[in-house]
């Protein structure tokens, strides 16, 4: 048989799921922070718990010390506001590019990716991007909540994974192109069951899968290309609809401050157009506050973005004393 590949390819065997979960262990006590932390998202879902979601940190995990600077410098601040917000902290391993890029800390190292996720998880809630259908078996033990990107919403591989997970709140972002639709047709793909998907297993092997279907999912606006910000009552609404004609319980939804939220006024992504869009989001929450869970916010130990330490090496984030700044004021809104 012809082979498919040159055969100067370059090839390196992955750490099985199982292994870098024994090598990289959560504590008895973090695995039930997790626990617990998924119960409180899946609380406020439903409505059961009044509090609302605050999501922020770096755009991308990398592997300097900084995210566990960031942790140590907000989670006295959650604890503040632990009455108003629940705060988790946003560190994705893998980024999805639009054309060429640095694609995260899982590129170069898995193991560093685990390692640096279960320092997180070991301290506050953690949030990452579910980027490929393998995360779930080398993270989600890890895992408070999960995304899909607006590159990814519409990815079936993806959607079939999420619906595998029932105690995993996953949200799912509008499309690039601000499309709402696709992001809740990806709610009602999740949670339905689904006969014989293909996972991969402890062993890194794919086996077959009936899966059980998730109902705990939402909706994140994040804005389009081209500098188009949703950060809007029209767009609320719009996924309201969408959820009634999907036959879905309407959660409500999380506002992304970055992305094409950030960048409508500033033409461009920037701390200073998080700021605006946050600004915004207040405003609005004033008005529909049933309908907005949270807040998701791109926020480092130093504002903007670049090589460095503390710096995201993707989208600009606003720096730590800003990200404190605006848990502490969304908490304050809440109090009202």
């Amino acid at each position: 048989m012809s082979p498919i590949q040159n055969k100067t390819v370059r090839k390196q065997k992955l750490s099985q799921p199982g292994q870098l979960r024994a090598d990289f262990k959560l504590s008895d006590i973090a695995e039930k922070l997790v626990s617990k932390s998924r119960k409180t998202v899946i609380d406020i879902l439903n409505g059961k718990d009044k509090r609302k979601l605050m999501i922020v940190g770096p755009c991308s995990l990398d592997e300097t010390d900084a995210i566990h600077e960031f942790v140590r410098e907000i989670a006295p601040v959650a604890k503040e506001v632990e009455n108003e917000a629940f705060v988790i902290v946003r560190a994705s391993p893998a980024k999805p590019r639009t054309t060429v890029g640095w694609r995260g800390l899982e590129q170069d190292s898995v193991e560093k990716a685990r390692e640096q996720l279960v320092g997180v998880a070991e301290k506050l809630p953690l949030a990452i991007e579910l980027l490929e259908p393998h995360h779930l078996a080398w993270y989600g033990d890890l895992l408070s909540l999960g995304w899909i990107g607006a590159r990814s919403v519409e990815v079936q591989n993806l959607r079939l994974m999420a619906s595998s997970a029932p105690k995993l709140p996953i949200f799912l972002k509008n499309r690039s192109d601000g499309a709402v639709m696709p992001a809740v047709q990806a709610r009602a793909t999740i949670a339905a069951e689904h006969h014989q998907v293909p996972l991969l297993d402890n062993d890194g092997v794919l086996a077959l899968h009936d899966t059980p279907g998730n109902p705990n999912s939402a909706v994140i606006l994040r804005g389009a290309e081209g500098n188009v910000g949703n950060i809007t009552e029209e767009a609320i609404n719009e996924v309201s609809k969408y959820n009634q004609l999907n036959q879905l319980t309407d959660t409500g939804v999380v506002i992304d401050v970055s992305h094409g939220n950030g960048a409508a006024e500033t033409k461009g992504k920037s701390a200073a157009g998080q700021l605006k869009a946050f600004d915004r989001t207040l405003k609005l929450f004033a008005e529909r506050p049933d309908k907005i869970l949270g807040v998701m916010v791109e926020g480092y130990i130093n504002e903007g973005n670049g090589l460095g330490y503390g710096l995201s090496r993707t989208d600009p984030c606003v720096d730590v004393e800003t990200t404190k700044n605006m848990i502490r004021e969304f908490a304050k809104v809440l109090e009202k």
